[in-house]
């Protein structure tokens, strides 16, 4: 079937609907999502700041069942390791600091370069402690969102894991004014500095900090603070763009031919019918992500006579 075939025709007053309801999604997406984070925690606290930024930066390219599993492992790890939740913050952060030497991903980069192919180098965790703790293989508790908690043995198999770890402690562990990862993005989005954030982001500093991520990012701290304007703001810089966005895009717009030209698409049709672009965003998202929990609610509402 051509692609021209699976156009969705429209009309003004439709698409005026879809865009409403994807606005109403993106609702549904904040209290699914993001209502489990304390905002003042997160400006506060250090660790809650690196556990958001992680909750984000692991979902990379493949299922999120498996990216929770990574996020889990290596949130516990850390935890042991720097003695997080038993003592004070402050002198686990000083205990992390002490460790910058081993967030140094420069033994990983050569080995990838040698043996692209491979995932992990066991020789590397002789001289690298922090690298040995997350290659060691332990059983963790997994808490799904909406499936039942299980156990399972789980490693950071993934070099590209690792490093983006590594980059993120060694960015957290520069200075203070970095601690909290969380609420070092935070201001400068409120100083209007959405560009400057994410550059940042995409730079080397961040191993395998994509578009998607860096936007994904952005724009749920935006959500998280809906207090702060994003008037004047480029909203291509928090609209992030993964399968589902891309794939209902492309039914509204079969022409649609690459993702930047998607973002103009979904924000200018956002404008034009005054909905929030960071909201229909996350709409599209929580839509194609849960098609078929929504078909399901619908067709509950459905009258059915019986005859």
């Amino acid at each position: 079937m051509k692609k021209e075939q699976l156009k969705i025709k429209t009309s003004g007053a439709d698409n005026y609907k879809i865009f409403k309801y994807f606005e109403i999604l993106g609702d549904k997406y904040i209290e699914s999502h993001l209502s489990q984070f304390d905002v003042n925690l997160l400006k506060t606290n250090w660790w809650e700041g690196l556990k958001f930024f992680f909750s984000k930066s692991f979902m990379r390219g493949r299922r999120d069942e498996l990216s929770n599993e990574y996020l889990t492992f290596t949130i516990k790890k850390l935890e042991h390791k720097f003695n997080i939740g038993n003592d004070d913050l402050e002198l686990a952060y000083e205990e992390l600091k002490n460790s910058k030497e081993y967030f140094d991903k420069s033994e990983l980069l050569k080995f990838k370069k040698k043996k692209p192919r491979e995932k992990i180098s066991l020789s590397i965790g002789n001289s690298n402690p922090i690298y040995k703790l997350f290659t060691t293989e332990e059983k963790v508790e997994i808490k799904p969102q909406k499936k039942k908690n299980y156990e399972k043995e789980i490693h950071l198999g993934n070099i590209e894991d690792i490093m983006m770890v590594f980059d993120v402690l060694n960015f957290i562990s520069e200075d203070n004014n970095k601690k909290n990862i969380y609420s070092y993005i935070l201001s400068l989005l409120e100083e209007n500095k959405t560009d400057d954030i994410y550059k940042e982001l995409i730079s080397d500093k961040f191993r395998d900090i994509s578009d998607k991520i860096a936007t994904f990012i952005i724009r749920d701290i935006y959500l998280l603070n809906p207090e702060i304007s994003t008037k004047g703001i480029n909203n291509s810089l928090a609209f992030p763009i993964d399968t589902w966005v891309r794939q209902i895009t492309d039914k509204l717009d079969p022409k649609l031919t690459n993702d930047e030209d998607r973002k103009e698409f979904l924000i200018n049709k956002s404008n034009e019918f005054g909905y929030n672009p960071l909201k229909v965003a996350a709409g599209i998202w929580y839509l194609g992500a849960n098609s078929l929990d929504l078909l399901i609610e619908k067709l509950k509402e459905v009258k059915i006579n019986d005859t």
